[in-house]
């Protein structure tokens, strides 16, 4: 996996700040020139106010990034954030013009896939940011990729789109070509939800073939974003999962990944109080002589092999 570049300690731009679906937020901040490029996976942590309270910088992975411009124009980085508690409620109101004081880029990132493996992407709740990115890159660099996302309940799909943006209602994602390897098919975007209103459709990547899904119906059908993917795995050979969203997710496609025998990453998610390896409160248990590994810095993305998925909490 490609080491990080080093974080910076550094004061951005609020660009802009609106309600993109039911409860969820894109910021986006004029990325400043001494700090690396963010890449899809990573994360910052800002801190919301200059108050003493919220005191903890909260941590949020990138959802996207927009290159500068050959005039000189700085680049912008995007988060897709959920309004959840006293911080987030708070960031909501922050508004363009103002500054935010960041710590980034942190942690890892997803690595490629391998040659001749179709990735498959699968996110959940404030896990379709990163998952989106690099959704987002794939297709940007010429990669074809499937794309899964859940919304952390249930998704099935019955709403689908092509690549060319029509609509159609096969249910599942379309199979192109007949060797079972990722080379030659057409990317597939699965998005399922409790409610379609969570879902931020404006800011799903251009390209992939779309799924849609939802518990009351309102958008697409019913089953989890693995059930969903289930006929879909079950036609391929040649894989390679990325994950990120809620515990019960994460497990489920670990699951289906010793299935298969594809290679999974996971992207955790984790409470952080310094995000730099410091106070070791972001810890999950491994399966190595580490025991222990920090979120912050030695993730947030690992292969799913190496997290003791039994000591895993349940609902996280």
């Amino acid at each position: 996996m490609l080491a990080p570049k080093p974080m910076r300690h550094c004061y951005a731009t609020i660009v802009g700040n609106r309600p993109v679906s039911e409860g969820y937020y894109e910021l986006t901040i004029e990325w400043p020139r001494r700090a690396a490029r963010p890449e899809p996976g990573q994360f910052l942590t800002l801190r919301v106010s200059p108050d003493p309270v919220p005191l903890l910088r909260r941590p949020f992975a990138f959802s996207g990034f927009d290159e500068g411009g050959s005039d000189g124009a700085p680049g912008h980085a995007r988060i897709l954030y959920e309004r959840r508690g006293r911080a987030t409620r708070a960031l909501t109101a922050a508004t363009p013009g103002e500054t935010l004081d960041i710590l980034a880029p942190l942690g890892n990132r997803f690595p490629e896939p391998g040659a001749g493996r179709r990735p498959v992407l699968i996110a959940g709740g404030v896990g379709m940011g990163p998952i989106f990115y690099w959704a987002e890159r794939l297709a940007g660099s010429g990669a074809e990729i499937r794309l899964a996302a859940d919304t952390g309940s249930r998704a099935g799909g019955d709403g689908t789109r092509n690549a060319g943006g029509s609509r159609n209602t096969t249910g599942t994602a379309g199979r192109a070509g007949g060797d079972g390897t990722g080379a030659g098919k057409p990317p597939v975007l699965a998005v399922g939800a409790q409610r379609g209103a969570i879902v931020p459709t404006e800011l799903l990547p251009e390209g992939p073939e779309l799924v849609l899904a939802s518990d009351d119906g309102s958008l697409g059908t019913h089953g989890t974003v693995m059930d969903a993917l289930g006929p879909l795995l079950a036609e391929e050979d040649q894989v390679e999962l990325y994950a990120c969203g809620p515990m019960p997710m994460l497990r489920a496609a670990h699951e289906a990944a010793e299935r298969l025998g594809a290679p999974l990453w996971v992207s955790m998610e984790q409470t952080m109080g310094c995000a730099v390896g410091a106070c070791m409160g972001c810890t999950v248990r491994v399966n190595d002589e580490r025991v222990y590994a920090r979120v912050c810095t030695e993730g947030p993305v690992f292969p799913s092999t190496e997290i003791d998925w039994a000591s895993a909490p349940e609902n996280a």
